[in-house]
């Protein structure tokens, strides 16, 4: 009989998203160790913690399915809160205008509010909060532009490739655009016609994998933004 190690690490190398994104999901929060001194004391310290967890939250979460064969669906419902708590609380201390940290405040507070009535009115172990992960991932967008335009306005444009903000949100901003329709192409339409038709299903797997790629790209991106940065004028 096959032993669980043995069906988890199948279960690792065999899957396309284990065996591509996995070490691009790794790569960033090595990289953030390793210059983790130029980033102490800045919220910078809080994406390289998440990008630490996320990846342990990828093995959990596949390591559950794998010994259970049940839905992993509330490893990635905690991750949600995790991930929206770190990048609101990221941006709310780099931003600088008092206008823009009230707009953080409230554009928190309402995806908030949204997470917490799908935990009232859902089984999070097998629901997953699409609609919440879709405004969240909406109200990102809004941080990342309201950050670009502090930057250029304080800034200029000469230091860009020197703050790490602008890795972040070009990375965000790469991901979201493209992932968030794709995921929700993938969870409404390709589980529900993969088996009614082949065809369709096939061009919702290779659009499955595009998410995959731009996945790769926006820790790509981290990574070298960790690498080429410097550390964040706060004040």
């Amino acid at each position: 009989m096959e032993s669980i190690w043995s069906r988890y690490l199948n279960f690792l190398t065999e899957d396309l998203y284990m065996s591509i994104l996995l070490p691009f999901e790794l790569l960033p929060f090595i990289i953030g160790v390793i210059y983790w001194r130029k980033f102490s004391g800045t919220p910078i310290i809080w994406v390289i913690l998440y990008l630490g967890y996320n990846f342990l939250n990828e093995l959990l979460a596949a390591f559950y399915f794998v010994q259970t064969e049940q839905a992993n669906t509330i490893f990635f419902n905690i991750h949600d809160l995790i991930y929206f708590l770190m990048i609101f609380y990221v941006y709310y201390k780099i931003l600088k205008s008092p206008i823009f940290k009230k707009v953080t405040i409230l554009l928190f507070m309402s995806w908030l509010l949204i997470y917490i009535y799908f935990l009232a009115t859902s089984d999070i172990w097998i629901s997953f909060s699409l609609f919440s992960l879709v405004v969240g991932d909406f109200l990102i967008l809004i941080l990342v532009l309201l950050n670009f335009i502090e930057i250029i306005n304080y800034f200029g444009f000469t230091v860009i490739k020197n703050d790490f903000l602008i890795y972040l949100g070009f990375g965000l901003l790469i991901y979201i655009v493209i992932q968030l329709p794709v995921l929700v192409v993938t969870l409404i339409g390709w589980m529900n016609l993969k088996a009614e038709n082949p065809t369709l299903a096939s061009f919702f797997e290779l659009i499955r994998n595009v998410g995959f790629a731009v996945g790769c790209l926006m820790y790509s991106i981290f990574a070298y933004g960790f690498y080429r940065a410097e550390r964040p004028q706060l004040v």
